[in-house]
């Protein structure tokens, strides 16, 4: 496994929180630490990037926040929907 920053991921990646951001908004949105998700889409000129949680739901999480976001991918590359 690879410690990587979110936007440095390519898209279809799945990957691992191990550190978020100082951001309340996150844990309300059910992204803590040791979520997973796959990165569905990177917008150009530092847009947003849309993730996908293992129970489908889709987040847009501004860049540079997700930038902050320290992650892991995960081997397999498939998203577990339990």
């Amino acid at each position: 496994m690879k410690n990587e920053g979110l936007c440095k991921l390519a898209c279809a990646t799945v990957c691992r929180v191990k550190k978020l951001p100082d951001c309340p908004l996150l844990e309300g949105l059910g992204i803590e630490v040791g979520t997973e998700f796959c990165i569905k889409q990177k917008s150009p000129w530092r847009g947003p990037i849309v993730v996908e949680t293992k129970g489908r739901r889709q987040l847009a999480i501004d860049y540079h926040i997700a930038s902050q976001f320290e992650v892991e991918e995960v081997n397999g590359g498939v998203l577990s929907r339990k």
